[in-house]
Order: structure tokens, then C-alpha cells, then sequence
């Protein structure tokens, strides 16, 4: 084998990425009780779908009343209603047999037809704290992506939460929700430390989710995991 063949193999071999999800494009199929076309908790009754669905979260098909069109024509997960007190989530556990760089891409889009006033907050639970990827504003009705670079992770056990809410003064009624389709973690071998992450700081796990939302931006400090 030539030189310059035999290193570019090894060039894809070492930094070859597997994907650590179950069903992240949310496609794979659920029961249908009704022909509304979208269902609340699925997990409840289906076990293929990898995620964990809280209270006023599930599936979608495209073009229900829930207004969305899947980005790649299937299906895509809601988060409604949540609160800082008392958040909807999605989530889903995974477990890294070796130490790992990871990375996190997926899309977003508020729902149609609604105000754009439910953030999207985004954490990896490693059992002692939680590192927050990202919260924002879900300020857009129109598929878009996010993608960031979590850094090395020892072997072991985490889940990855997506956790939607709102400012606490807006009335119930307000049928806020946003859409989550096309997540991808994947894991290639180690190159970056996991503390020089500039955009990730933890918070202790055992603080109830609400305690985490409010006091997490005045936490802003990182510990590497061990």
C-alpha cells in the first residue's frame, strides 16, 4: 500500500464519528391512537423511540395543528408550556465506553402561528452537574440549526436534556411551544481538553431544575469531569 494512501486511511479511521443517539431524527414509528397525527408522551406506549418525553411534550408529523413541517419530511419532537418552575423536557441516556470528544448538532423552530417566547435550554446530566450547552430564545418560526463542540468526556453514563420554558409572568393560555428535529451526538477519539470550552458551565445536579434555571447564568464557572 502506498504511504500517502495508507495515512489518509488512517487519518479517517482515527477520527472516524459514531453517533451515540437512538432515533435522533425522531422518525422512527409510534402508535397512532387517533388521525390527529402528533401524540403527547409517547414513550409511554412505545419502546423503539430512545427519548424520554415529560408532561406537554411528544411527536409531530408534518402538517397536524401543531402548524410544523419536519425538515426532512417525517417527524419532529414538541416541547410546550414549560416554566422555569416547572420546565418540559425531552431527554435521552447514553454511555460512553471510553473516554471521547463529542459533538452536538441539531435544529430548532418555534412554533407557527404563535408567539416566539419559549427559550430552549440544552444540558448534558452527568449525575454530579449539569453542563449547559445553550439557552436562548426560540425567536424563530423557520428551521434553524445549532452545532457545538462539547469537548472530551470520560467513560460513563449521561443524558442529554432538552428543556423548553417561559417567563413566568406570561398568562397559561398562551400555547407557546418549540419544535426539535435532526439532533446529532456524535463521538470521535480525545483532542480537546473539556474545560477550555468557552461556551459550557456546570451547576450542581442534585439543585432542582427551577433553582438550576434561575441561579445557572451567576454560576458561570466550569469544572472538568473526572
Amino acid at each position: 500500500m502506498k504511504t500517502s494512501l495508507f495515512i489518509l486511511l488512517l487519518f479517517f479511521t482515527l477520527n472516524a464519528k459514531s453517533e451515540l443517539l437512538v432515533n435522533s431524527d425522531f422518525d422512527a414509528e409510534w402508535d397512532h391512537v387517533d388521525s390527529t397525527g402528533y401524540i403527547y408522551e409517547p414513550d409511554n406506549d412505545n419502546s423503539n423511540l430512545g427519548w424520554d418525553f415529560s408532561e406537554r411534550t411528544g411527536l409531530s408529523m408534518s402538517g397536524t395543528a401543531w402548524h410544523g413541517t419536519a425538515i426532512d419530511g417525517g417527524q419532529y419532537a414538541f416541547i410546550q408550556r414549560g416554566t422555569k418552575s416547572n420546565p418540559s423536557s425531552i431527554s435521552q441516556t447514553f454511555t460512553l465506553l471510553d473516554e471521547a470528544f463529542l459533538s452536538l448538532d441539531f435544529l430548532w423552530s418555534s412554533r407557527p402561528k404563535y408567539p416566539t417566547l419559549q427559550n430552549l435550554l440544552v444540558t448534558i446530566d452527568t449525575g454530579d452537574y449539569y453542563y449547559v450547552i445553550t439557552d436562548f430564545l426560540a425567536d424563530t418560526n423557520e428551521w434553524s440549526s445549532e452545532s457545538f463542540e462539547l469537548g472530551n468526556l470520560s467513560a460513563g453514563t449521561y443524558t442529554l436534556n432538552f428543556y423548553g420554558y417561559r417567563s413566568e409572568e406570561l398568562v397559561d393560555d398562551i400555547d407557546l411551544a418549540v419544535f426539535i428535529d435532526n439532533v446529532s451526538l456524535t463521538a470521535e477519539e480525545t483532542r480537546v481538553d473539556f474545560a477550555s470550552m468557552s461556551n459550557i458551565y456546570s451547576v450542581s445536579s442534585p439543585f432542582h431544575i427551577s433553582c438550576f434555571l434561575m441561579g445557572g447564568l451567576l454560576m458561570r464557572y466550569r469544572k472538568r469531569k473526572t
